[in-house]
């Protein structure tokens, strides 16, 4: 079913809702015509969605749905309406015989499945679709769950999930596909039971169930360039809280790739849309696991430091063509290795493949004018000291494959104002990123159970510090010298709350500072 829908306006949550007082009386019913609309309210009197000028969802001519006529025998119904109704009849396409177990009521779900099925205490047993199609500003047609419950021939069917809109930009860009991934497993898609007891469907997701859905874009969907020209992706999901965020995969037609994690908390409910700003869309180009990529600030070739082994393979050879130098290798690139690039100033970018499961001790340290790092999916560890002095770096994402950050791993980033830190994350080393001073906040993820000593020391742009109910170790003066400090804050669950021990931990010497109930 197509829905013509969605000028978001600038509210955050939209409910989905239409006029139902347009149902008209049917005089005679003998079971093989029934009457439609969609019957969903508002979850507040201040929320709204434009379907269309008329605050209509519509349905398109020759959808069709699953009707359990008093039984649990599930016959085929059509829509012989015409595209743009938002009501109208349903009438019998085919009848299965399959009477099956008796029920009180009639039941009928959108959209049509042979395989959808009724039980005796009136559960549906349906499959939420793994992958949806896109449609200008709105879902894809039978991306929509919808159930009805009923005593008569007159439907009023309610929405079964909810919808996340997404919104994407990049200069030159086109998007094939869209993959949706919950990082802590939350299911979202496959096999369901609907229950409707209480009026309102109530989604359980099945254990066989998936935590991804694919968006399909055919033909490929051409992205604005700025913000301002974002193309809207309709995402239909059960209601689900996104504890840990999700990861986002755009796919272009030439197979690159852009990873996203984001949403942290994030939640959907029932008939109503969940928004995320807009993302920019900087695709990585496939690029072979015996290859690094690089640029470099005199165009020239930057020469790896020697050492046996520090890439897995051996370098056979390294050339730079049209603007980027291209290190080949006999083998996969497995690590990026001790001093692999230390001290090497003129490097400006580097890309790393997807072979490479570690980034070594020291391996780009003091590489000043190191502005650009990719660093794939496959990597689990970042080592001591390894991106240490590279002063000319603003941002920097890291992977939700990163388990350990090293110690001194970002120290003395001057220029780095925001860090992505993963829920993959359980230990921050010691002065991980200390005196990164253009740091103004940090979000310390719940997975982190280790901090190591002076990790935020010297940041003097922090303001503010949240230390989450999962970390059992602090090593000492985490933010000593972080002069700016207005709020500390530590959860209740955390065991150095309400613990001086804990406040000498966390800060050095800060007079007349409030931490967890202790005075310092």
């Amino acid at each position: 079913m197509k829905h013509r829908f969605f000028f978001l306006g600038l509210l955050e949550v939209i409910a989905v809702s239409c006029s139902v007082e347009e149902i008209k009386p049917f005089e005679t019913y003998e079971g093989d015509v029934f009457y439609a609309t969609i019957d969903d309210y508002p979850s507040s009197p201040d929320t709204k969605v434009y379907a269309d000028q008329d605050l209509k969802i519509l349905w398109n001519e020759g959808d069709l749905i699953s009707i359990f006529n008093r039984n649990s025998g599930n016959d085929e119904y059509c829509f012989k309406g015409e595209t743009g109704d938002n009501h109208g009849d349903f009438k019998r396409v085919k009848d299965f015989s399959e009477e099956g177990v008796s029920l009180n009521k009639i039941y009928a779900v959108y959209p049509y499945s042979r395989a959808t099925t009724m039980d005796e205490d009136d559960f549906i047993s349906l499959t939420l679709p793994a992958e949806q199609s896109y449609h200008e500003k709105s879902f894809g047609i039978g991306a929509n769950t919808m159930v009805s419950v009923t005593k008569d021939n007159k439907l009023k069917f309610k929405n079964v999930g909810g919808y996340l809109s997404l919104k994407f930009y990049g200069e030159g860009v086109s998007v094939s596909s869209i993959e949706l991934k919950s990082n802590n497993g939350e299911l979202i898609s496959g096999p369901c039971i609907v229950e409707t007891l209480s009026g309102v469907p109530v989604v359980t997701m099945s254990e066989s169930a998936s935590n991804q859905i694919t968006m399909v874009c055919e033909p490929p969907v051409t992205l604005g360039a700025t913000s301002s020209e974002a193309v809207q992706f309709i995402f239909v999901l059960p209601p689900v809280m996104f504890t840990e965020g999700l990861t986002l995969t755009v796919i272009t037609p030439e197979g690159a790739v852009f990873e996203k994690s984001a949403g942290s908390g994030l939640a959907v409910s029932r008939s109503s849309i969940t928004r995320v700003g807009a993302l920019e869309v900087v695709p990585e180009y496939p690029q072979p696991n015996n290859v690094i990529y690089y640029t470099s600030a005199d165009g020239g070739i930057v020469m790896p430091n020697e050492a046996e082994g520090v890439f897995g393979a051996n370098i056979i050879a390294n050339e730079y063509v049209e603007g980027r130098g291209i290190i080949t290798f006999d083998g996969d690139v497995t690590s990026i290795g001790k001093y692999a690039f230390a001290y090497r100033n003129s490097l400006t970018s580097v890309s790393i493949p997807r072979s490479a499961a570690s980034i070594e001790e020291k391996a780009f340290i003091w590489c000043e004018n190191l502005a650009k790092v990719r660093i794939p999916c496959s990597v689990m560890r970042i080592g001591n000291d390894a991106f240490s002095g590279c002063r000319s770096l603003t941002s920097i994402e890291i992977p939700d494959s990163v388990t350990e950050i090293g110690s001194g791993s970002f120290s003395n980033c001057s220029g780095l104002t925001s860090i992505d830190i993963p829920f993959s994350v359980t230990c921050i080393g010691d002065g991980a990123f200390s005196s990164c001073s253009g740091l103004t906040s940090i979000d310390i993820p719940g997975s982190v159970i280790e901090i190591g000593g002076g990790a935020f020391s010297y940041c003097t742009g922090l303001t503010s510090v949240f230390i989450p109910g999962n970390v059992t170790s602090l090593r000492g003066n985490i933010i000593s010298g972080c002069s700016n400090i207005i709020s500390i804050n530590v959860s209740e669950d955390n065991p150095v709350y309400d613990s001086r021990e804990g406040c000498n931990a966390i800060i050095e010497t800060m007079s007349g500072t409030l931490i967890a109930g202790c005075q310092k």
